[in-house]
């Protein structure tokens, strides 16, 4: 009798221990954070195969185990805005069962971009034309730039630094202008167009210029200030 009441508690025991184990995961779904994290790598994939450019991740918030209701059927990662993935990004994680979602979570990342940007060999004043010989092309982590990286080739056609450039350093857009076709306190025409009319004045400008810019120039004979385009050497359109 002992015997047989030690080996129906010994059952009991076990039973109990079983549903013990069993608790965390209750009726429901538990996707674990090795699947997660593998459906973003895939969605960062997707991303840049058509970019060809190399890229690294670093997982900034961790990642654990999400408990559902119900099984999902899919998972989808999003992500805000139209801007390409780089840098610091923040990527919606959502549960999906027959189109209805269940869960949403985020995501923190850093994503590192490498591309073939131009690099000064050395310093740059302020104003000094740049020509290729006083570059090199190098392989770089966009992602840790204040700005975009300058991606036409120099020598295709003029181009100033628009500050001084310490040598080593990404040339960025804003680093750089196009030669001036207007100068400050130059004579420029002005022209106004409409249809088959034309209409010119002559102005003086009140700052320099490149092609497509728009300035500030000044009648001389009525004193008025007028906005226009840049278009030629010495000469520009009222928008």
């Amino acid at each position: 009798m002992i015997k047989l009441l030690k080996i129906i508690l010994l059952i009991l025991l076990s039973t109990l221990l079983v549903q013990l184990s069993a608790a965390p995961n209750g009726n429901g779904y538990v996707c674990y954070a090795s699947k997660i994290r593998a459906q973003i790598e895939r969605y960062v994939e997707e991303q840049f195969s058509q970019m060809h450019r190399e890229y690294q991740l670093e997982w900034i918030s961790p990642i654990s185990d999400v408990r559902l209701a119900k099984t999902p059927d899919r998972i989808s990662v999003s992500h805000k805005g139209d801007r390409p993935l780089c840098g610091n990004r923040v990527l919606k994680v959502t549960f999906y069962r027959q189109a209805t979602p269940l869960r949403s979570i985020y995501v923190s990342l850093k994503i590192h971009v490498f591309q073939a940007v131009w690099v000064t060999k050395f310093s740059l004043k302020k104003d000094e034309i740049i020509t290729p010989v006083k570059l090199k092309l190098e392989q770089r982590d966009i992602s840790v730039l204040r700005g975009t990286p300058l991606e036409k080739t120099p020598g295709d056609e003029e181009l100033y630094a628009t500050r001084r450039i310490a040598a080593n350093r990404v040339l960025l857009k804003r680093a750089v202008r196009k030669g001036y076709l207007v100068h400050k306190g130059g004579l420029v025409d002005v022209e106004y167009r409409k249809g088959a009319l034309r209409v010119k004045m002559q102005t003086r400008a009140m700052q320099n210029g490149g092609k497509d810019e728009f300035i500030w120039v000044k009648n001389p004979e009525t004193r008025r200030r007028m906005r226009v385009k840049v278009v030629a050497p010495d000469l520009a359109v009222l928008p």
